[in-house]
């Protein structure tokens, strides 16, 4: 049987198999594919491939390479081959994924006289792997991004706790963080004066806005002397900034102040 007998009987069998069916010569020219075949690259028609080498039949040098070197190797060693191709569609333009199998074409003396290929679309499975992948390496992603977060939250807070602590130390206190438990023991409008210095008003700001808020007639000159008088001496400090950082550090400056902050303070009279 000549080698033009064989591939006529492939041809005549071609569209019997239910998959991408095709077949080269000896010098990796294209022979034959049946329609599922062509319709897996996007060729057009058979006239297409025929005659054509894989570099001339794939726009996709690398994917053209690939599949040659394959091919290559059959014709050499007469060794069968299972591979996954990736095939870009010469008509649309999208990327396929086949699992193929490709052996030699024998003449009738055992001579390899070509290769024969067929193959099985897994694109839909490929494309849901990769989404797998991609799921997993988001979730790794978040997971190490949240790792890394927690990280610095807790370097921010054992800075903070350092700069706090040798505030205090500075400042005459003591070494360690306030807690509700230790603070200072302050009255309500001790802790109004505080506040209201904490956003910036001034001793007659304070005395009016007691006035308008606790209905406490209060003198500017009394505020500056409870400021001067009690709250330096309470707070061991002399001066308004050191009051306020070492409050701060306390956490003895109210967001609002409200009863049940004041209730904390364990509230006496001046």
């Amino acid at each position: 049987m000549t080698n033009n007998e064989v591939f006529q009987q492939l041809d005549f069998v071609a569209n019997l198999v239910p998959t991408p069916f095709y077949w080269l010569d000896h010098d990796s020219k294209a022979v034959g594919a049946n329609e599922m075949g062509l319709k897996a690259i996007g060729a057009p028609n058979i006239e297409y491939i025929i005659g054509k080498k894989l570099h001339q039949i794939y726009k996709d040098k690398d994917i053209a390479t690939t599949l040659q070197e394959d091919v290559d190797n059959i014709l050499k060693t007469g060794i069968s081959s299972n591979t996954e191709d990736k095939i870009i569609d010469i008509t649309t333009g999208k990327v396929r994924y086949y699992s193929a199998v490709r052996a030699p074409i024998r003449s009738s003396d055992g001579k390899i006289i070509g290769v024969i290929g067929a193959s099985i679309e897994i694109t839909a499975e490929k494309e849901l792997e990769q989404l797998r992948l991609k799921n997993e390496r988001d979730v790794a992603a978040q997971s190490a991004t949240k790792e890394c977060r927690e990280f610095m939250d807790s370097l921010a807070r054992d800075i903070n706790s350092f700069i706090a602590s040798d505030m205090n130390k500075r400042m005459g206190g003591f070494n360690r963080i306030y807690s509700v438990d230790n603070m200072i023991k302050l009255t309500p409008h001790q802790v109004d004066i505080l506040y209201f210095l904490s956003i910036g008003l001034s001793p007659k700001e304070i005395a009016n806005c007691l006035a308008i808020t606790r209905g406490r007639n209060l003198t500017p000159a009394t505020v500056t002397s409870i400021i001067d008088k009690t709250l330096y001496v309470k707070f061991g400090v002399n001066s308004v900034s050191q009051l306020l950082a070492k409050a701060r550090i306390m956490k003895m400056i109210p967001v609002i102040p409200d009863e049940q902050f004041y209730e904390k303070q364990n509230s006496q009279e001046d």
